[in-house]
């Protein structure tokens, strides 16, 4: 798993080619911010949607490898590791006499 800088960074980089590829002056520093992420993450998914929105084709077929590990991480994420159930607190805009 990447560090949050690496994160931070990747995402930076995302973001600044998206705001650079807005405006046809700023095209070469697009391609400045795509080269960036190519050669720093080259397999990464901004990388590649950073390559399709600039009209290159995309392979977006990842290795079963990456999908597994994928799938592991969002759903250790997404489900809690146990349940509570507290008791019920009365409505106070419906009181009960």
């Amino acid at each position: 798993m990447n560090s949050p800088s690496v994160e931070s960074e990747k995402h930076a980089l995302f973001n600044l080619f998206l705001m650079a590829i807005q405006d046809v002056s700023k095209a070469d520093e697009a391609e400045g911010y795509k080269y960036e992420l190519e050669s720093k993450y080259p397999n990464d998914p901004l990388t590649l949607e950073a390559k399709s929105l600039s009209g290159e084709k995309v392979d977006w077929s990842f290795d079963k490898e990456s999908v597994k590990e994928y799938e592991e991480k969002t759903t250790k994420s997404i489900f809690p590791g146990k349940y509570i159930l507290y008791p019920a607190y009365p409505n106070p805009f419906n009181p009960v006499y």
